[in-house]
Order: C-alpha cells, then sequence, then structure tokens
C-alpha cells in the first residue's frame, strides 16, 4: 500500500500574519528532498501538512485509491461502470507525473450515464476549504449530455445525500453553461463553464461556508491560476448555512455526468476523465513553485506540500512536477488570506 499524508485535524487553526517575504532557503533543491523556507508574515498553522495530498505515483497501473482511504465508487451495476483506477495513458508529463487516476462515464444499451464517486468522507468540520486538482477530459463534446455534469460537490450528510450544506458546480455542455451554488441561500454565480478537451487543467476552489445566519459566506472558482467564477474576488458572499451544525461531511470530484437520452448512442462512451494531483486543506495557505518571476506571468505552479510552519520558517517536500527543473524555478508562500509573496529564485 502507497504511503500518504491523511491527517484528520478537527481543531486546526490559521493565524495570518502580514504580507509574506521570503529571504532565503536551504537544502537539497531535488524532488522529494526537503527545503526550508526563511522569512517573514507567513502566519501559522497548527498543522503544516495539508488533509490530504495525492499524486498517484505511490500507486501501480490498475490499483484502486480506495485502499488508501478514499471514497471511490460507480454507480448502478452494469457491466461496464467501474470505479476509477490508476491508469498511465494520459498523464501530465515529466519524470514525476507518470500516473493518474482515470474515470470512465459508460452508457449501454438501455442505461443511461450518471455517477463516478472519488473523493473523501467523514470530513472533519471546518468553515473554510480549499480544493486543488488536475483534470483532464475527452470525448465529452458538446450536447452530448442531456444534463448536469458534476465537477465538484462538497456536501453534508452521506455521499448520496444533498444534506444542507452544499456547494456544487455543475456544467451543461448541451448549453455551454453553468452555475456554483453554496447553501443554504442557493445563491447562483452563472457563467460558471469552461470547457477543454484533451488538455490538462488545475482547477481550484475556496469555500467559505461563513457565519450561521450572515451572508459572509463565499465559493471561488480557479482556471489555471484565473479566478473564472464568481468574475469578481469581491462578488462573493452569500448566506451559506443558518446553523453551526451545518458542515461539510464529504467532497467528490468529477462525480456524475447525466444522460438520459435515448438518442446518445453507447459507441459515443466511454467519457474519460483523468484527476492528478489532488490537494485539499482547511485553509489556502500553501507553498507553489512557478516558471516565473511573478505569480500572474507563471504558466505552470506546482504544489509543495509543507511538513512545518511557523510565522517565519516553512518546511517543504519538494514536488518537481511538470517543471523542467527546480533551478529554473521561482518559490511563492500564499497566506490564509491569499496574500502572494514575490517570487524567490532558486
Amino acid at each position: 500500500m502507497p504511503s500518504r499524508l491523511y491527517l484528520v485535524r478537527p481543531n486546526t487553526t490559521v493565524v495570518q500574519g502580514g504580507d509574506p517575504m521570503i529571504t532565503g532557503t536551504t537544502g537539497t533543491l531535488a524532488h522529494g528532498q526537503n527545503l526550508t523556507i526563511s522569512g517573514s508574515g507567513f502566519g501559522t498553522k497548527a498543522t503544516a501538512a495539508p488533509y490530504r495530498w495525492e499524486d498517484f505515483e505511490g500507486y501501480s497501473v490498475g490499483d484502486d485509491p480506495a485502499v488508501d482511504g478514499w471514497y471511490n465508487t460507480a454507480e448502478g451495476g452494469l457491466p461496464g461502470r467501474q470505479p476509477a483506477k490508476i491508469n498511465n495513458d494520459q498523464v501530465r508529463g515529466g519524470s514525476y507525473c507518470t500516473k493518474a487516476l482515470k474515470q470512465q462515464f459508460y452508457r449501454e444499451a438501455g442505461g443511461s450515464v450518471y455517477g463516478q464517486y472519488f473523493g473523501l468522507t467523514g470530513l472533519p468540520a471546518q468553515r473554510i476549504w480549499y480544493l486543488s486538482y488536475y483534470y483532464r477530459q475527452h470525448d465529452m463534446t458538446t450536447g452530448e449530455d442531456s444534463r448536469n455534469h458534476k465537477l465538484v460537490g462538497f456536501r453534508g450528510g452521506t455521499p448520496s445525500s444533498v444534506t444542507n450544506p452544499q456547494l456544487r458546480h455543475d456544467q451543461y455542455h448541451s448549453s455551454g453553461g453553468g452555475h456554483l451554488d453554496l447553501d443554504e441561500a442557493w445563491e447562483s454565480w452563472t457563467n460558471a463553464y469552461y470547457y477543454t478537451q484533451d488538455t490538462w487543467k488545475r482547477f481550484e476552489y475556496i469555500v467559505d461556508l461563513g457565519t450561521p445566519n450572515v451572508a459572509d459566506g463565499c465559493a471561488q472558482w480557479y482556471v489555471d491560476g484565473a479566478l473564472r467564477q464568481p468574475p469578481s474576488s469581491n462578488d462573493a458572499s452569500v448566506l451559506a448555512r443558518t446553523d453551526s451544525n451545518y458542515v461539510f461531511d464529504f467532497f467528490l470530484i468529477n462525480n456524475y455526468i447525466a444522460q438520459e437520452n435515448d438518442l446518445l448512442e453507447p459507441r459515443y462512451c466511454p467519457w474519460d476523465c483523468w484527476i492528478d494531483d489532488v490537494y485539499i486543506d482547511f485553509t489556502r495557505a500553501r507553498v507553489e513553485i512557478g516558471n516565473a518571476s511573478t505569480w500572474a506571468a507563471c504558466t505552470v505552479r506546482e504544489l509543495q506540500p509543507p511538513t512545518a510552519w511557523s510565522a517565519s520558517s516553512i518546511t517543504v517536500t519538494l514536488n518537481q512536477g511538470t517543471l523542467t527543473a527546480l533551478g529554473d524555478s521561482y518559490l511563492y508562500v500564499v497566506t490564509a488570506g491569499g496574500n502572494v509573496s514575490a517570487g524567490y529564485a532558486l
């Protein structure tokens, strides 16, 4: 069984400092090695490691990640519907991204296309969640779905429930539309649609359940570092819950495609999707390495899982990902409030 970071931390707190500044690093600049970052304004994190970090590299092709604590199942019972498995037919590339999780959505004769459920259950009670992952899809041509395609769902209750609260992101390929909804108010941000085929994209979600009975919750979706929905970071305040007991119990990634249209022949299926580098935590405080000297100019940024964190020092396990070389890259620290340090040349 692969070794993984899987940390249940229901009492985690994050204290944000001022604007972060990196002044130096020590350690071996190589994938998998520890690097200690010195500076100021990093804030504090009671437990440094993310709630979960998964690059799928420790598995073998064909493995089911459910053996390592992931919730991974398929809806139905028809022969073609199987839980997602580790595969290497479409990978992000390089020496350190050689595997990914592959989902296949089938529609057999007389059947329909619905769920492929991958995520985590039994989440600790937290107000804020940060989720990042890479995503790729194939053969999901506009018009082939009859209803919605759920990219992400955070919910209370069991994985089959829709108990409040819930954050759901739906896209409608037949119409080119979408919405990002955060209960209780079912506030909907439209134009949450972004479709590319046969291209890896990084998706990030920042979800804040807010204060009960106060319209200070928010949900944001980023694609390759650019805020997509809502269109402005200031346009993100909703009533997300009316009770402090309303918390997320589970989340699922790319979990549902509705297709009941008999005109869609089974030969158009499966719809293939791949997921890689899943990072989830109770804060957006994190460390990344990018391929440019400014955050905005980076076209590739790779997350660096931390193992120690204080206001003036962070230690990470280096993750080269698809970067050509760590020595030609730039280091960034992001605070809990979303402030980003200037790039530090490695």
